[in-house]
């Protein structure tokens, strides 16, 4: 059963599932084995191949086995084009003792289509050591973009580096007067991604020099169109010369493949360089299982040996070639079932290798693989693909997850209703009514039903696609519960059975204050004994300017109930003595599957480096709430662990850590935590957050009063202290 929450509404929907036992067992063990190979097993042909596209294809493939029989050739003629030393026998293969060079994947988190500089994943004795980036580029001179707003469109795709664009202008010298660029957020996906640049030009500006970046591979693009903005506002095109037009020249001597409207940066990358013999410590098995159904078992080499140019045994060449080709060619931008279910294999292998928190959230993998799968089957859109991928990360109570698609498909959900929510325990309250709201809800009405349905209900059937604590479900239900599409409607019942029909006509983004925060002010004088701020509004260059004025009161509270956006480094750090000598923040390299042989290397916060000449002589109250999440918990984790301030408040998200972001199938990306991060004092962070010393409990009686229990408790506090 799949219960899907719409903006409009809930609804049961039943699907009728057409796996057999034998579909769901073939699609389960391919997915065992593809993850072990694509991740771990360093072969070059393995490195060649479009694996997104392979899982796509090789579900295609797999389903036409009728029988056991076919279906282990099948996965012999998927995998061992790109695997050659692997077997399906259980034997070890046997290397020529001659071979000096093992080669093996060392992952520093996932670093495998990541657009995140944090990871990398790099095959050892197999990495380039040229590193720089090469482009090219073309110059316009064209009066129509001066002092216009101007768009570049381009696809691009890469087998194993990163490709962007830049915008930059020029004056008359060729030195830079502006600069846009997606260094920041590469294309690092082997399928095409359209992306859109915009840059605003001046006046004054000499020339328009357009860059095509191929970072540490071979990067790939085609249809770029430039436009600027005309006087009526639409986009108006300037057409840029051809590829093979000789105004494109090349960048750090840039060499570049020209196939009609396409144009590839070649960055070589394949060879070895400086090679490493056999003295290096190896210390983890260098052959894995993967046991499939049936007593089959897949022995995957881990380590493999190479000569001075290719990792070896060297696959067939025709056969690699032919299964290459195939996967080339298959549909990867037409979402469909093969699609679907390819996209659950690549997630659950990402989650099953590389999760840092497997310890902390103990799964059956294998039925967490069943049920994705299954539900994947019944997909008939991305809207409802997003779902069932919601629905598979929930499994992680993760709330860093996130789950994005560019499908036109899924529904506009940036409005919201002129009332905000807040819970009470488990009762559903209206925090606040917009001025202009004309209807008769009220602060403080307790919500009984939504669209027809009583209130757990719904949050029960919310909850099931969200990912992380409990707490933060909760918060991130009111969400989806409120926003929706424009005019949409959202029925409630108050606790008096009286209907009320909301229009979300309101733009959330413009009044997230209304909907999410409750201190409005950056700071303020409370009393003359005690000082305020709000700690998501501050940059550190005013949390600086403040400290003496601060320094004249006998205590602080510093407000932490949501993210703070600009202060990352946690300024208010500095005016304190300590220096975080614990080890907590720990990432990992990654050597084999099962997040089974890793090496952490733990530190403590570094963000305060700067330590300033005067400390701050407050009493200290920091509050924090379930909207308090990742780097903001940061702050909170060291303030509770060295007795900075007293914490006041309810649990905070629970989720610290890097994150990661990972490109799928069909324009989806998944988001997730992708580091671990402990409390200091060793003890599990994930999933609990910072527990207060001080618990407050809001009342439905607080609301209705316009109070803020949180303050008048943090006032409570510091009078005793003070």
């Amino acid at each position: 059963m799949k219960i899907i929450f719409s903006i409009n509404l809930f609804f049961i929907a039943i699907f009728a599932f057409g796996q057999t036992t034998f579909q769901s067992q073939k699609v389960e063990d391919f997915a065992k084995l593809y993850g072990v190979v694509r991740y771990f097993h360093p072969s070059d042909e393995s490195a060649k191949i479009d694996w997104k596209a392979f899982a796509v294809y090789g579900v295609k493939e797999i389903n036409k086995a009728k029988n056991q029989e076919e279906f282990e050739q099948k996965l012999k003629d998927l995998f061992l084009p790109i695997a050659p030393s692997i077997s399906f026998h259980g034997d070890y293969y046997k290397w020529d003792k001659n071979l000096k060079y093992p080669v093996y994947w060392e992952h520093r988190g996932l670093g495998v289509d990541s657009q995140k500089k944090n990871y990398k994943s790099e095959r050892f004795n197999k990495s380039s050591s040229e590193k720089s980036f090469k482009a090219v580029a073309i110059n316009i001179n064209e009066n129509s973009l001066k002092g216009k707003k101007i768009k570049l469109v381009y696809e691009s795709q890469t087998k194993e580096g990163k490709a962007y664009c830049y915008l930059k202008l020029l004056d008359s010298n060729k030195k830079s007067l502006k600069f846009a660029t997606h260094q920041n957020s590469p294309v690092v996906s082997d399928t095409w991604e359209l992306r859109e640049l915009f840059i605003d030009g001046l006046n004054d500006f000499y020339k328009l020099s357009v860059g095509l970046v191929a970072d540490e591979g071979n990067c790939s693009f085609r249809n770029l169109k430039l436009y600027f903005e005309n006087s009526k506002n639409n986009w108006e095109e300037i057409k840029l010369p051809a590829f093979d037009n000789k105004e494109w020249y090349s960048i750090k001597k840039a060499q570049f493949n020209v196939v009609k409207s396409e144009i590839t940066i070649l960055n070589q990358t394949d060879q070895i360089n400086q090679l490493k013999n056999t003295d290096i410590t190896i210390n983890w098995d260098k052959y894995y299982t993967v046991k499939l159904s049936n007593d089959v078992n897949v022995v995957v080499p881990i380590v493999v040996y190479a000569n001075e140019t290719n990792t070896l045994p060297i696959s067939n060449i025709v056969d690699f070639k032919k299964l290459k080709q195939s996967i080339e060619t298959t549909n990867t931008t037409e979402f469909n079932q093969e699609i679907s279910v390819a996209n659950i294999i690549i997630i659950w292998n990402i989650f099953k290798h590389f999760y840092p928190y497997q310890n902390e959230v103990v799964l059956d993998w294998n039925k967490v693989l069943q049920n994705g799968t299954k539900d994947a089957y019944d997909d008939k859109d991305g809207a409802q693909h997003k779902l069932t991928l919601e629905k598979f990360t929930e499994n992680f109570k993760d709330a860093h997850i996130n789950i994005f698609s560019k499908s036109e498909l899924l529904v506009n959900n940036s409005y919201s209703s002129p009332i905000s929510f807040r819970w009470v325990g488990e009762k559903l309250v209206v925090k606040d009514v917009m001025k202009d709201y004309d209807g008769k809800l009220k602060k403080g009405d307790v919500i009984n039903e939504i669209n027809n349905k009583p209130t757990a209900f719904v949050l029960d059937s919310v909850s099931q696609y969200i990912s992380g604590s409990k707490q933060w479900k909760k918060w991130v239900a009111i969400r989806r519960i409120n926003r929706g599409a424009e005019n949409t409607s959202l029925l409630l019942k108050n606790e008096n059975n009286l209907l009320f029909d909301l229009k979300r006509n309101i733009k959330f983004k413009d009044n997230k204050d209304f909907f999410e925060r409750e201190g409005k002010k950056g700071f303020e004088e409370i009393n003359k004994d005690i000082y305020y701020i709000n700690h998501e509004k501050l940059n550190a260059g005013i949390v600086d300017s403040l400290i003496p004025i601060i320094n004249k009161h006998k205590g602080l509270i510093i407000d932490l109930r949501g993210y703070a956006f600009n202060d990352q480094e946690h300024s208010i750090l500095s005016y304190t003595s300590i220096v975080d000598t614990t080890k907590w923040l720990c990432p990992a390299k990654i050597y084999t599957p099962d997040y089974s042989n890793i090496e952490e290397d733990c530190s403590g916060h570094k963000l305060n480096t700067y330590k300033a000449n005067t400390f701050l002589k407050t009493k200290n109250v920091l509050l924090v709430d379930e909207r308090s999440i990742s780097n903001t918990e940061m702050l909170a984790q060291v303030v509770k662990h060295y007795k900075i301030a007293t914490i006041l408040g309810r649990p905070t998200a629970g989720a610290n850590g890097n994150i990661n972001e990972i490109n799928l199938l069909n324009g989806f990306k998944v988001i997730f935590t992708g580091m671990k991060v402990k409390n200091p004092d060793g003890s599990q962070f994930h999933s609990i957050g910072v527990i207060p010393d001080v618990l407050v409990k809001e009342t439905v009686e607080d609301i209705k009063q316009g109070r803020d229990s949180f303050m008048e408790k943090a006032i409570e506090v510091l009078n005793k202290e003070i």
